[in-house]
């Protein structure tokens, strides 16, 4: 299956937009956060605040010091994919409300 072509700075700017940019947005469906997406995120001093329905996995190259330098908040309807030492951070950040 071929996937459209969309660069992928397009792809992390939707991805800051959607997932990290507003608080109140929220997205539907599979999202891969790479170790790329949180050094960025980390560069520009800012924090993730995940708010989703779907599918949310972490590359497995993402550190759990990582993790917690650059997500705030995670609250996701449905299933977390990360590494065990990754899911310990997850866990401490997970919004129940």
């Amino acid at each position: 299956m071929k996937r459209n072509d969309i660069g992928l700075d397009d792809l992390l700017a939707e991805f800051n937009e959607n997932i990290i940019g507003k608080p109140s947005s929220a997205t539907l469906g599979i999202v891969t956060i790479t170790r790329r997406d949180l050094e960025e995120l980390k560069a520009s001093n800012k924090k993730a605040n995940i708010k989703m329905t779907g599918i949310l996995t972490f590359s497995e190259d993402i550190t759990p010091d990582l993790a917690k330098e650059t997500i705030e908040s995670v609250k996701v309807r449905g299933t977390i994919k990360a590494s065990p030492k990754v899911q310990e951070v997850l866990n401490t950040l997970i919004n129940e409300t």
